[in-house]
């Protein structure tokens, strides 16, 4: 009798851990699902400021990111924030680099000034806070 009660026990305990575990999986999925659906807003606001300072009849845009400085593969997250400030820009193009006389500098860290030194020469920067930056060539 009593390893039956055990085993009663010890299903109760694994039913209940199953449901608690799915419900909280179910409440993280459905609250980075909205966080993925506000991204664009946020994103679109965060380059509010490129938009204002941007000179008029401006048609493409570099931007570079830290991956950039890492050499390295971009990360997904750091391809979303490619693809979202395409979509923000838009109709300006945006393309990944520095060949553009603007560029738009997505950074975590302001650890790029030499860097930016050595590749593009001399420049001038803005930054619109939120680790986005503004960079003009001075010279091409």
């Amino acid at each position: 009798m009593f390893p039956i009660v055990i085993r009663r026990i010890a299903v109760i305990v694994f039913v209940a851990l199953s449901l608690w575990l799915s419900a909280t999986n179910l409440f993280n999925g459905l609250q980075s699902r909205r966080q993925v659906q506000d991204d664009p807003s946020n994103w679109e606001s965060r380059l509010q400021a490129v938009k204002q300072k941007l000179p008029a009849g401006t048609q493409d845009v570099g931007y570079i990111a830290d991956e950039t400085l890492r050499s390295q593969a971009p990360t997904n997250g750091e391809l979303v924030e490619f693809d979202l400030t395409k979509y923000s820009l838009s109709p300006v193009i945006v393309h990944r680099g520095v060949k553009s006389p603007w560029i738009i500098g997505n950074f975590s860290a302001r650890n790029f000034d030499g860097w930016l030194k050595n590749i593009i020469g001399a420049y001038e920067i803005q930054d619109l806070g939120s680790g986005i930056y503004l960079i003009h060539k001075t010279k091409p």
